[in-house]
């Protein structure tokens, strides 16, 4: 190839304005810039996190839990449903 049609594969990189070439292998690897560490970034990431899992767990124990299927106890009180008797069947 000509250096012209070189150049005209060439892609810029437009995060640091650098050119990088197109790969000639399939395989071949092109390096990115690295990114920076963003402390803060992590910190507000992790409480949204924390918010949403907390909002999920709140959400559980008000709707599902209180209805959970329990097996009453010997000395629970309640009402008996009885079906009314008619006067033949006395």
């Amino acid at each position: 190839m000509t250096a012209n049609a070189q150049g005209k594969r060439a892609k810029r990189d437009h995060s640091t304005g650098a050119q990088t070439a197109a790969p000639q292998e399939p395989g071949s690897f092109i390096s990115a810039p690295r990114l920076k560490p963003r402390p803060r970034l992590l910190a507000v990431l992790a409480l949204v996190f924390a918010a949403w899992v907390a909002f999920l767990v709140a959400l559980y124990f008000k709707t599902v839990s209180p209805r959970r299927s329990t097996i009453p106890g010997y000395d629970a009180q309640g009402m008996v449903e009885t079906t009314p008797q008619s006067d033949a069947n006395r």
